[in-house]
């Protein structure tokens, strides 16, 4: 890796390159992973670079317009190094640019609206505003895709992970979730989504207003259809492939948007649940008598440590680390 390619992808960032250039650069990025986690990693660089002061909740898409017009060319040794260690501190999110030279690399036609893929990591939740104006909150480990521009018929947008809608309405133009399991169609709603791609894992929609229909295959292969109420909660069953709808508590599935959890009569697995999504961890419990233990409490900003103990010190359970992780990137924890 030469400063060269350093330079070409923070000017690139900022607008500034040739076609000649973008064309160099593009090629540089086919030849080599590495390259291309390279480039991921110097524009978080150029993220944090000016966004070192910022809260952990943000507006990235304003964040990242304001870095990309003020970042200037000009990198040494020591301010990249800075950089990095601020990166890591902050826990930034991962965001793949969209712009003329991933349009290039994923052979996109130059009239089509580029793609933009927002990653949150451990710790973080992130704010974005769409093109149609309708708002995203991203949970931690969560991603988010969608085009730069909606099309002519529909609004389309893809999860892995979790998720909090505000849609503008718009009944011309159906406003679609893709996840790996289901998708949800609204045309103006608030809704909570929880699909993080892992096996054994189920999808779950909240409504907190509105409406939403939801569209998945059944075990047997047929295309089925639900529609849930404001105050609901869908939950799709990978295995069975069956969806059931059944009232819920809103506001306690929502805490996650304000750093915290709310359990009210909470069972010990979906409390789990939402502690594992904020903390990226997988929780696997092991003793079936504590399973169905529910908890009422509200929870803040902890750090997991703290959490677990408080868990610990209440009902005298215990946590194991394992050495492995799920295959997704979650650390893996038994509970006894």
């Amino acid at each position: 890796m030469t400063r060269d390619y350093d330079t070409m992808l923070v000017r690139w960032y900022n607008g500034e390159l040739s076609a000649d250039e973008i064309d160099t650069l593009a090629a540089w990025l086919r030849e080599a992973e590495e390259n291309r986690l390279h480039a991921q990693e110097i524009y978080n660089i150029c993220f944090a670079a000016d966004t070192a002061g910022a809260p952990k909740r943000f507006d990235a898409e304003a964040a990242l317009k304001k870095t990309q017009s003020r970042i200037a060319a000009a990198w040494n040794k020591k301010t990249l190094m800075l950089a990095r260690n601020v990166a890591a501190a902050l826990l930034i999110p991962v965001v793949l640019a969209a712009g003329m030279l991933l349009h290039r690399l994923s052979g996109q036609k130059e009239s089509e609206p580029a793609t933009v893929q927002l990653r949150t990591v451990t710790g973080m939740l992130s704010f974005i505003t769409l093109p149609d104006g309708s708002t995203v909150q991203l949970n931690a480990g969560s991603t988010l895709s969608y085009p730069g521009s909606f099309g002519k018929s529909k609004r389309e947008v893809e999860l892995d992970g979790e998720a909090f809608f505000d849609i503008a309405h718009d009944k011309q133009h159906p406003f679609i979730v893709h996840t790996h399991e289901m998708d949800i169609q609204v045309t103006g709603t608030r809704f909570n989504v929880d699909a993080y791609n892992m096996p054994g894992r189920k999808v779950r929609a909240w409504l907190e207003e509105g409406g939403i229909n939801l569209h998945w295959t059944d075990a047997s292969g047929q295309s089925k259809t639900a529609t849930v109420l404001p105050g609901q909660c869908a939950t799709l069953a990978p295995g069975t492939r069956a969806v059931e709808i059944a009232q819920a508590d809103i506001n306690g599935a929502l805490a996650w948007k304000e750093g915290g959890f709310a359990f009210c009569d909470t069972p010990l697995e979906e409390a789990l649940r939402q502690i594992g999504n904020r903390f990226c961890v997988s929780f696997t419990v092991k003793n079936k008598a504590i399973a169905g233990k529910c908890y009422t409490g509200n929870l803040g900003s902890e750090s997991l440590q703290t959490i677990l103990q408080d868990f610990e010190l209440a009902d005298g359970i215990r946590f194991k680390t394992l050495e492995n992780n799920d295959g997704s990137g979650r650390k893996i924890m038994e509970v006894y």
